[in-house]
C-alpha cells in the first residue's frame, strides 16, 4: 500500500453546503455546523490553494491497489486511474487529488450533464468545488471564520 501526504485529502462538502444553505441569517450557528466548520478550517481558510501540483510520488501511489492518505484509505480502481492522470495533466493537479475528484464526480447523479465527456465532467466538478470555496468566502459570516482562525 502506498502512502501520501495527509494534506491531499479533503472531506466532501455536500452536507456542509446543505447546512449553510438552510441556515437562517438571523439564527445562531448550530454546534454541529460549527464543528463541521472547525473540522474543515484549513480548506475553508486556504481555499483552492490546498490543491497541489502534480507529483511523482502521487503518480506512483496510484500504481498501488490502495493509497493511504492520512487516516483515509483510497482503493484505486483502474477505471478511474486513467482519467485521473488526464485530469492531473489538464488541470495541473496532484494525481491523488485528481483521482479523488474523478471518484467523487462519478458518485453524483450527472444525468443533466451526461453529454459531457469524462474530462469535461470532472473539470466541471472541480469548478463546482472551487466555486463553493468562493461562496464561502463571500457569504459565510466572515467574523465567525476569523474568530475560528484566531482560536486555532
Amino acid at each position: 500500500m502506498a502512502s501520501v501526504d495527509a494534506s491531499l485529502w479533503w472531506d466532501p462538502f455536500t452536507d456542509l453546503l446543505a447546512d449553510l444553505e438552510n441556515l437562517s441569517p438571523s439564527s445562531e450557528l448550530p454546534i454541529s455546523l460549527a464543528n463541521k466548520l472547525k473540522e474543515n478550517h484549513l480548506w475553508l481558510l486556504n481555499s483552492v490553494s490546498l490543491f497541489k501540483p502534480p507529483s511523482q510520488k502521487s503518480k506512483e501511489a496510484l500504481d498501488s491497489q490502495q493509497v493511504q492518505i492520512g487516516s483515509h484509505r483510497l482503493t484505486v480502481q483502474t477505471k478511474f486511474k486513467e482519467l485521473a492522470l488526464k485530469i492531473s495533466s489538464s488541470l495541473f493537479l496532484d494525481e491523488v487529488q485528481s483521482y479523488i475528484l474523478v471518484e467523487r464526480s462519478c458518485e453524483h447523479d450527472t444525468s443533466d450533464i451526461v453529454a459531457l465527456e469524462p474530462l469535461h465532467l470532472v473539470s466541471f466538478f472541480f469548478f463546482i468545488i472551487s466555486f463553493f470555496f468562493l461562496l464561502q468566502v463571500i457569504f459565510i459570516q466572515p467574523g465567525y471564520l476569523w474568530h475560528m482562525y484566531i482560536e486555532m
